[in-house]
């Protein structure tokens, strides 16, 4: 199964306001979202906020605001039904009409999978000198006013209990 890249995590929050100026500080641009906000790197992986309270959000790990759903991107349509074929096995999935898949990790986790949305971004070329190569010689370096990060390219999951981990074979 082709997973390619982080496309999305969707958190609930109890302050909107002051989530979005963090993301906008960021260096994210917002694009619209119903019930919430979005903030979006250039490639277009992107952070989702919701009201922690929204019932529509996947339940949360932990009290509070956090991290409350994950999604995937997959290479293919036939990669996205494999993913859901195994994931059947143990665990209820749910499809949204646009194809992405919902489902709960072995920990709790709200985990989606969809074909991947992000287009490749090129990262500008950077000059710096390392020693033995010294590729910026009598310059300056760039002053950057403000960033615009070109993609997410992962996610750290916390788990404080090692034991709670349940494998595959545990739960059949």
């Amino acid at each position: 199964m082709n997973v390619t890249n982080l496309e999305a995590v969707t958190f609930g929050v109890a302050d909107m306001a002051s989530c979005r100026r963090f993301w906008q500080d960021f260096g994210l641009l917002e694009t619209s979202v119903a019930g919430g906000a979005a903030f979006a790197c250039q490639n277009g992986a992107s952070v989702v906020l919701r009201d922690l309270e929204d019932g529509a959000l996947p339940p949360a790990i932990e009290p509070g605001a956090t991290l409350r759903e994950s999604t995937f991107g997959v290479r293919t349509a036939r990669d996205l039904d494999e993913i859901a074929a195994e994931l059947a096995k143990d665990r209820d999935v749910r499809r949204d009409p646009d194809g992405t898949l919902h489902a709960i990790d072995p920990l709790g986790f709200a985990i989606a999978f969809r074909v991947a949305r992000v287009k490749p971004v090129a990262a500008p070329e950077l000059k710096f000198n390392t020693p033995g190569h010294p590729d910026r010689i009598s310059t300056r370096g760039q002053f950057v006013k403000e960033v615009r990060p070109l993609e997410m390219t992962h996610a750290v999951f916390m788990i404080d209990d090692p034991s709670k981990i349940v494998s595959r074979e545990r739960l059949v």
